[in-house]
């Protein structure tokens, strides 16, 4: 699915160039929230991203202070939620249109409920996002079992 296209701030554009030249991976999106910034990578590019034992990811992290959170992007909307998850394990993600909007349903533990919905909803947060910009997906809910 084709990405709308996007607008980024001068500070953002140095936060892609930066990883994409300490890591090697094409970044396909990037997105700031609060002191987090999460950057969707191209299929395929998450060994390049994160380094032997990490230690290209744990750079970049050090280098800018801050969190950082990298996805792998899929054309599968089921697919990139499931990336956006990883390393939780998700037993079911159905992706559902209703006459108004799309939805994905994802079932995971109710053990990984909160590290999927993340500190005060900002894993969710940033997954939504994303997952509207990518593949018109309005919500996602976590449904624990």
């Amino acid at each position: 699915m084709k990405v709308a296209k996007l607008r980024y701030s001068t500070d953002d554009l140095k936060h892609i160039a930066f990883f994409e030249s300490n890591t090697k991976a094409k970044v396909i999106d990037f997105l700031r929230q609060n002191d987090t910034l999460c950057f969707v990578i191209a299929k395929g590019d998450m060994g390049l991203a994160i380094g032997k034992a990490g230690a290209k990811i744990d750079k970049i992290r050090k280098s800018l202070s801050k969190q950082v959170i990298v996805f792998e992007f899929d054309d599968v909307p089921e697919n990139f939620i499931k990336n956006m998850l990883h390393p939780i394990e998700v037993y079911a993600i159905e992706v559902a249109n209703t006459s108004d909007e799309k939805t994905a349903l994802v079932q995971l533990s109710i053990e990984d409920r909160s590290r999927a919905v993340g500190q005060g909803g900002s894993r969710l947060k940033i997954m939504k996002q994303l997952a509207k910009r990518h593949h018109n997906v309005d919500d996602i809910r976590i449904k624990a079992i």
